[in-house]
């Protein structure tokens, strides 16, 4: 079947994207597991295009594209599991990749073959160990040479096994790897590349080696290799020379060096011009695998070497100045000395390895012909060549990172930096290398990356900027990969390392408020503070104290909060800052003053003035930049009018220079009751008045008229409350105060603390023979009951009762009866009335609340009774009508509520019988309580804002019950789950406390 290319933008991108897989992800000669598993499967011809589409794919780090091909490809099992695993190991889903190898079980090619496939993906990810444990399996399963049929996979894995071996040190062993794999006979053009590369290692091992007879040995073996490389004249040929020409630089014959050199020089010249040719025709620089710069290189450093150890042994000057700058041959050649060698290597080779080096050497060179010669070069290497070399060196690096090759990338990176550590080229290179790392899992390498990045370059003026935007693009790259916490450490380093980056400002005003927003007020006070630290005097230093004052509202710090308040008002007025957070403040604080009580009412005051005078004065628009603003300054204007008459109308003490100003002007001792009702409540009603005239559009107008109307009443001037609340109903009909305008005045007396005055009001409002309508005293009496006020609040209820007959104004009275006599802990009285209701309103819309309180309160009388039956009686019909608030919830939080209400019954149920029953019965029933909260605590959305309170009710219950059931463990995990559920939770503090108690007595430390 030929898969349907639909989902590609179309077949020329498909045919672009072909060539791209081809021409840079293909293996330079070694195949890999998944290119030998065809044969004899009977596959068409199409279905092995599409299947080479696919594991190039997959090669070049696209398991999700090469997946949209392999699902509507009918392939067999055994070539499917081998592009499963590597589509899963590319994901880094080691388990069911391992998963799949162990669905083929046994030591047959295909076993053998999944297995590879799975250690090839340990391989790349870097977990050597895994790797290593499957490639020895394999070799040991093939002590000499394999079958032909595996020699496909014990080649490549022969190959990837010594690489692996290399790269953690291993060098015997990745030699013994080679070897082997030498044995199974490659390919001519395969078995010349191992033979190099084994070659390039035993080099390696004889520099290294400690002993003469150790380094003779791996140089003969290098000998050896590399005369049978010389057979062909090809990229590895040159390799061979190198090899020859370093083996007698290691015996110390640098002269037979450079005869080799010098004898193989025209093949050389022959390799660099056809890869020069091939350049060209390409478009792509071959000249970087050219053998002559590294053997130009290799000449230059033998000439420089020597010439340094003769000058510094005393010897021949002229003889140095030779080897440095050449010299004419007596048949009048010119002979190059070693500044020639490492200019040509550095400007015709800038893509090599070699070239970094070659142009370090030339300017040693160029500075010791000056100190010891007094010579000057006329050829110079610019800062242009410098940056073309620069700019080669980390474009193969790079190359590889965007191949998705990030262990080869993080190799060239390293080298390369180590070469240009501090040029501006070298930032996007830190920021990769940080990025491959991360790729492979080595998140301690990566952090050292990040350190160096930040360190080095945070105080360097011209480079601190981009070093910045790299560090946080790798903690974007941390977010990505949903690595929060290394996201938010990287984060640190940014903002720790670079407090003036263009940027700093921004994310961490932008940390600080998602930290707000999601109730994690310590970080987001963190972020504030560092705010406020670094960027004193400006606009954004002045929002951030305002946040943290709300912050330390929320967090119920009211001292803080008036403290940073303070400040905040302070510093702006002091630098004459004229905005809209500044009259902002001075609202907040005021407000937040005058809810201190008496003692705070003088300064609250205060700050309500300067609320009006600076939106009163000549200047009040300087104070609002946007229409926003300007409106929300006029409703802080109306709330510094109303809130100073508030502030008089409920105050209970006098201070004492009113008492003393208003003695003297009456001539006599006053009393406190005198003052606060002819001073203070009659200047809050010429307050609430002069608020009306000016805003009658306010929003505080109508509750300004119902305050002027209470106030009236209690000063017994009848007339003038009359006037006040027939034009609140007259001038604002829709408001709320109007709509219960008689209500209001008792309402307003308990505000005020005056709760004597106000049951009596209420009592003449309730009274039969007042003009109220049962509207009107059903209202009351709710609002009452919502205040908890319940002896005020049954009157109101008994009254709609007695007084209608209409169903929407008996039936709530009837409910909010039941709920006040269970507020009154009447509850008997509670249970027979509510009982009554439900019968006879068997379908109505307030079932819940009729139900959960004849629940409760017949729950209530249950833990009451000595006797078991009717202990259990009323306990069973508890639960039934529980069952039955239940059945009517439809809202996830009413149904979480009902499910704590229940549990609550089963756990009031055990103190009963611990208290008048069985002690085994109330065990019984406390574990059922228990098993009931912990339900709700695992099961349902702690993410639900509507649901939390009731799932952190339910940790708030049962917490406790563990530890009085000395339950250590689930005591210590439940509380952990709190706060992680609810860092900044009603609970926090005393989950904290459960953790240490279970530390404590239960010994537990995880």
């Amino acid at each position: 079947m030929i898969v349907n290319i639909s989902n590609w933008r179309s077949l020329r991108v498909r045919r672009l994207l072909w060539t791209v897989l081809t021409v840079v992800f293909a293996p330079i000669f070694l195949v890999s597991t998944s290119q030998a598993d065809l044969e004899g499967t009977g596959l068409t011809p199409e279905q092995e295009q599409e299947l080479e589409f696919a594991d190039k794919l997959l090669d070049a780090g696209f398991p999700d594209y090469a997946a949209i091909i392999l699902e509507q490809l009918d392939l067999p099992a055994e070539v499917m599991a081998i592009r499963q695993i590597r589509s899963f190991t590319a994901r880094g889903e080691f388990d069911a990749a391992r998963e799949v190898v162990d669905q083929t079980p046994g030591d047959t090619q295909e076993a053998l073959t999944l297995r590879l496939a799975l250690a090839d993906g340990y391989y790349a990810w870097g977990r050597y160990d895994e790797a290593q444990q499957i490639y020895e399996e394999f070799f040991d399963a093939f002590p000499d040479q394999p079958d032909e049929s595996i020699l496909p996979f014990f080649l490549s894995s022969s190959h990837r096994y010594a690489q692996m071996m290399i790269h953690t040190g291993n060098r015997a062993v990745a030699a013994d790897a080679y070897r082997m794999a030498l044995r199974a006979e490659p390919a001519r053009h395969i078995e010349r590349q191992l033979q190099s590369e084994l070659a390039e290692l035993l080099m390696l091992e004889a520099r290294d080696a400690e002993e003469d007879a150790a380094r003779d040995a791996f140089l003969a073996e290098v000998q050896e290799l590399a005369d049978e490389i010389l057979w062909v004249q090809d990229l590895w040929f040159g390799r061979a020379i190198v090899l020859l020409a370093h083996i007698r630089v290691i015996q110390g014959d640098i002269d037979g060096a450079m005869l080799i050199v010098d004898d193989y020089t025209p093949q050389l010249r022959e390799i660099d011009r056809i890869l020069r040719e091939q350049s060209e025709e390409t478009g792509e620089d071959l000249t970087r695998l050219s053998p002559m710069a590294q053997c130009r290189y290799l000449i230059g450093e033998i000439l420089h070497d020597r010439a340094m150890q003769i000058i510094e042994e005393d010897g021949n000057r002229d003889e140095a100045l030779q080897l440095l700058i050449g010299r004419r041959a007596s048949d009048g050649e010119q002979i190059s000395g070693a500044v020639h060698h490492f200019l040509n290597v550095f400007i015709r080779y800038p893509n090599t390895s070699w070239a970094p080096h070659a142009g370090n050497r030339f300017r040693q060179v160029e500075e010791l012909l000056y100190r010891e010669f007094g010579r000057r070069i006329r050829a110079q290497v610019t800062s242009e060549q410098w940056e073309e070399v620069e700019r080669a060196q980390f474009r193969e690096a790079r190359t590889l990172f965007n191949q998705g090759r990030f262990e080869e990338a993080s190799e060239s990176y390293i080298q390369v930096l180590n070469l240009f550590p501090e040029q501006s080229s070298s930032i996007p290179a830190f920021g990769e290398l940080a990025a491959s790392l991360i790729e492979l899992q080595s998140h301690t390498m990566a952090d050292a990356v990040i350190g160096h990045l930040a360190e080095r370059f945070s105080e360097n003026e011209d480079l601190s900027t981009e070093a910045g935007n790299q560090v946080t693009r790798i903690a974007a790259k941390y977010l990505d990969m949903n690595e929060h916490e290394r996201y938010r450490a990287t984060y640190d380093e940014f903002f720790a390392f670079f407090p003036r980056h263009p940027r700093t400002l921004l994310d961490l005003q932008r940390f600080a408020s998602e930290a707000r927003s999601g109730g994690d007020y310590d970080t987001a006070l963190h972020f504030y503070s560092q705010i406020v630290r670094d960027f004193e005097g400006s606009s954004a230093y002045y929002r951030a104290l305002s946040n943290m004052a709300r912050i330390y509202r929320s967090q119920d710090d009211e001292e803080r909060k008036v403290r940073t308040l303070r400040r905040l008002i302070r510093e702006m007025t002091e630098a004459d800052v004229r905005s809209h957070l500044r009259v902002n403040a001075l609202y907040r604080l005021a407000n937040t003053l005058r809810g201190m009580g008496d003692a705070q009412v003088d300064l609250a005051r205060q700050m309500f003035g300067q609320v009006r005078q600076l939106l009163e004065g000549d200047n009040a628009s300087d104070f609002a930049s946007n229409e926003e603003e300007a409106n929300a300054n006029q409703q802080f204007l109306e709330g510094a009018l109303f809130y100073t008459a508030v502030m008089d109308a409920m105050r209970t003490t006098v201070a004492d220079r009113d008492r003393e100003r208003l003695e003297q002007q009456a001539n006599r001792e006053l009393s406190d009751e005198e003052i606060l009702s002819n001073f203070y409540k009659a200047r809050a009603i010429r307050q609430f008045n002069q608020l009306v005239e000016r805003f009658p559009a306010s929003t505080f107008a109508p509750s300004a008229l119902s305050q002027i109307g209470t106030l009236n009443t209690f000063l017994g001037r009848a007339e003038e409350a009359s006037t006040a609340l027939r034009r609140l109903e007259r001038d604002y009909p829709d408001s709320r105060e109007a709509a219960n305008a008689a209500f209001l005045i008792g309402r307003n007396l308990l505000d005020m603390d005056m709760r004597d005055d106000a049951v009596e009001y209420f009592s003449r409002m309730f009274d039969g023979d007042a003009d109220f309508s049962v509207a009107q005293i059903l209202s009351a009496g709710q609002e009452l009951l919502e205040a908890e006020e319940y002896r005020i609040a049954l009157t109101a209820f008994e009254r709609v009762i007695a007084q209608s007959d209409e169903r929407r104004y008996v039936e709530p009275a009837r409910i909010g009866k039941g709920q006040v006599l269970f507020g009154l802990a009447r509850y008997e009285e509670a249970a027979a009335w509510l009982d009554e209701v439900i019968e006879d309103y068997p379908r109505s819309g307030r079932t819940i609340v009729i139900s959960r309180t004849a629940s409760e309160a017949h729950a209530a009388l249950a833990s009451q009774k000595e006797d078991g039956s009717e202990r259990r009686a009323l306990f069973n019909r508890a639960v039934d009508l529980m069952r039955r608030a239940q059945q009517f919830a439809d809202e996830p939080a009413e149904q979480v509520r009902l499910e704590v209400a229940v549990a609550g019954i089963l756990e009031r149920r055990a103190d009963s019988e611990a208290r008048f029953g069985s002690s085994t019965r109330a065990r019984e029933f406390r574990n059922e309580a228990l098993a009931a909260y912990q339900t709700i605590m695992m099961f349902r959305d702690a993410s639900d804002p509507d649901i939390a309170p009731h799932i952190q009710r339910a940790f708030s219950r049962a917490v406790p019950m563990m530890i009085e059931m000395e339950r250590w463990q689930d005591v210590f995990e439940d509380a952990q789950a709190y706060l992680e559920y609810f860092p900044n939770g009603r609970y926090a503090g005393d989950m904290r406390s459960a953790i240490t108690t279970a530390r404590t007595r239960g010994d537990i430390t995880e």
